[in-house]
């Protein structure tokens, strides 16, 4: 089975340099352009089911890339990571606010120290998604989820079983990041990341398995 995974549009935070977490921020023109992108660029991909974040940045990604009129399932796991009191505030301002602790949150991804979550947070919620899919029926042989970088980030983490803090994998916006799940031994493999991504082939265990 193939999971698709896509990054949502430029959001107003992206474009602001702020943080979002788990606001209902919207896309900018240049979003929404984005999605629609995306969606030309895999409308001839066969995929049997569809998965969507539903914070509104994707769901706006999602209905400008397959259609307000495309069936989905919203899932929570497919959230971004919590950014709990930052949220809303561009970074500039939480480096003022919170200096050294700011910092700290922002390279080890310990949004837990201001009420949000955490790099094992992602990591996990990444984990129980691919467990999710490796439940469906052997018929589903290709699935899109649109999600958010971190959220992508922290899945590819835990199969190379690397930190989230500093990680290396990098999603732009409307970046695709196909995995491949060999059911017959568990495995995911990384076929392409970020459309084309340097792993292509990198054959990596699911830990939760």
């Amino acid at each position: 089975m193939d999971l698709y995974l896509i990054r949502h549009g430029e959001s107003v935070t992206n474009r602001d340099k702020a943080h979002a977490g788990w606001l209902p921020v919207p896309l900018t023109e240049l979003g929404v352009s984005q999605a629609k992108a995306v969606g030309k660029l895999l409308r001839d991909i066969p995929f049997d089911r569809f998965y969507c974040s539903d914070i509104y940045r994707t769901v706006q990604t999602f209905d400008n890339a397959f259609g307000k009129e495309q069936t989905r399932e919203y899932c929570e796991l497919l959230r971004e990571i919590n950014s709990g009191d930052l949220a809303g505030k561009s970074h500039a301002a939480c480096a003022k606010e919170y200096g050294e602790l700011y910092d700290r949150v922002r390279a080890t991804w310990a949004f837990d120290l201001v009420g949000g979550e955490n790099a094992e947070h992602a990591i996990a919620r990444g984990a129980a998604f691919l467990k999710q899919m490796e439940q469906l029926p052997e018929d589903v042989k290709c699935v899109a989820a649109v999600s958010h970088g971190g959220l992508m980030r922290g899945i590819a983490a835990g199969l190379l079983h690397q930190p989230l803090g500093g990680f290396p994998l990098l999603v732009s916006n409307c970046g695709v990041c196909v995995l491949r799940l060999n059911r017959k031994t568990g495995e995911w493999q990384i076929i392409h990341w970020n459309v084309g991504g340097k792993l292509a082939g990198v054959k990596v265990t699911d830990g939760t398995n």
